[in-house]
């Protein structure tokens, strides 16, 4: 009886040990699953937070790449306005130079017909005073 009762025991006592090293089994995979999960979810954050940088850091340069076109774009704005504005200048100038050189070439066959018809004036009345002693 006490050989059964020890055999009892022992068979209790393994299976009472097969038992706990099973659950202990059991409780270490499923820690290693819930520790492999968060590694995996914390992973999933970093890549986000990773990819929402790189996305920040392109739309800065972008931002600054738009900047810098911007202010070129008002530099040759600006330029060409100045180029215009001396265009028209050196049009007006011109205007002016070839409006003076018509007026004193106006004025010069002015004084040069003045001199012919002051000219054919004498010549006339040489002529007349050369016609009137003949007609006498």
């Amino acid at each position: 009886e006490a050989d059964r009762q020890a055999r009892e025991k022992q068979e209790a006592d393994r299976q009472a040990r097969e038992e706990e090293a099973d659950r202990q089994v059991r409780e270490k995979a499923e820690a290693d699953l819930q520790a492999r999960e968060e590694a995996d979810r914390q992973a999933r954050e970093k890549e986000e937070a990773d990819r929402q940088a790189r996305e920040k850091e392109e739309a800065e340069r972008q931002s600054h790449a738009n900047e810098e076109a911007d202010r070129q774009a008002r530099e040759r704005e600006e330029a060409d306005r100045v180029a215009r504005e001396q265009a028209e200048q050196i049009a007006k100038e011109n205007e002016e130079e070839e409006r003076i050189a018509e007026e004193e070439r106006l004025a010069a066959k002015t004084e040069e017909e003045v001199k012919e018809e002051e000219e054919e004036e004498e010549e006339s009345v040489e002529t007349a005073d050369s016609v009137i002693p003949m007609s006498n």
